[in-house]
Order: structure tokens, then sequence, then C-alpha cells
């Protein structure tokens, strides 16, 4: 074991073990030997931290839909130990509601956290920011990412108006004589 060396003042039996770089495999529990003894020390856990990779967003970084819809976000955080918390801000508020799943995954060690939050039609505005920060003991003030909401106003698409009051006449190569002033709303 290259990463790990025993330290201390040896001759009033003092011993101490350092561990260089640790590691996700490190995390175990330890304890002292004094084989000619045949002395043990208590046993000492290592709890290994792991802080998750930064969130993520799906669909990020704008999320796009159109007016009236709902919205759900979801937002993981893998490869976090312990697992990662999340927690979703608008406006420097929580949003409560959201549901959480966790994984474990295949080193039996970490786990992934899923958040999906659901938002009405009712409660956003284009251009609201909403973040999704991820924590844990590894990274107690978080890691965050967000996304940026654009609806999409709906447009009646046979409508032929122009935002100036003018109405346009359908002709294979348009010019400044394709446009009339619009009568009630009426195309000419």
């Amino acid at each position: 074991y290259p990463r790990y060396t025993v330290i201390g003042d040896h001759s009033t039996g003092e011993h101490h073990l350092r561990i260089q770089r640790v590691e996700l495999m490190d995390d175990a529990i330890f304890e002292c030997q004094a084989i000619q003894a045949a002395m043990r020390s208590r046993p000492a856990r290592l709890t290994v931290l792991v802080a998750p990779e930064d969130p993520v967003i799906s669909g990020g970084p704008v999320v796009s839909l159109r007016a009236g819809d709902p919205l759900n976000l979801t937002c993981h955080a893998d490869n976090a130990k312990p697992a990662a918390s999340i927690v979703w801000i608008r406006n420097g508020e929580v949003l409560n509601g959201a549901m959480y799943s966790k994984t474990l995954l295949r080193d039996g060690r970490r786990e992934s956290t899923v958040s999906t939050l659901y938002l009405s039609p009712t409660n956003m505005e284009t251009g609201q920011k909403i973040i999704c920060k991820a924590s844990n003991k590894a990274v107690p003030n978080g890691k965050e990412t967000s996304v940026t909401i654009d609806i999409q106003r709906r447009v009646n698409p046979s409508s032929q108006h122009s935002p100036f009051g003018l109405c346009l006449k359908r002709a294979p190569h348009w010019s400044a004589a394709d446009m009339e002033p619009c009568c009630n709303g009426t195309m000419p």
C-alpha cells in the first residue's frame, strides 16, 4: 500500500496511519495490530465523502415551451457519497413539491440522485431562471446549474397581419406594393 504510511513516536508506542490521496476504496474499518504482543486497537471507521458531479438539467440551458403548457424539469446529480440532496430555486426562493429518486451505483458506495419539478403554466414567466442545487457532506455549499424559461406565445398561422397594421397580399415576389392597410382585421 504505497499511499499508506505509519507515523508517530514509535519509542513511546504512538502510531498513526497516514493515507495520502484518499480514494473511495479507502472507505473501510481500520485497526492497529501489535503482532508480537497479540494486541489490537479498537476499530476505527474511515468514511470517504465524494462530491456529486456537476448537476445537469435536462434540455438546458434554455427550455422552450408553448404558452399555457405545464413544464417538468429534471435535474440529476451523479456519483456522490452520500447521495446528493437536490433543491430547486427561483427568484431566491426554494420551490417545494419536487419528486426525488436515488440509485445505488454498481460499486455499492456511490449514488445518483434525480429530481423532477412540475411547474404549472400560471406559475412561469419567460426569461425566468430556475436553479438546481445539489449538495452533500463533501460539498455543503453545493454545486448548481440553471435553465432559462422561454415561453413561445401562440401565433395563429393563418394570420397575415404585420405588427405595423399592414396586411400582406399573397404574391410570388414581395415588394412594398404588396402591402395595404388592414381594415377591421381582415385581408383586403
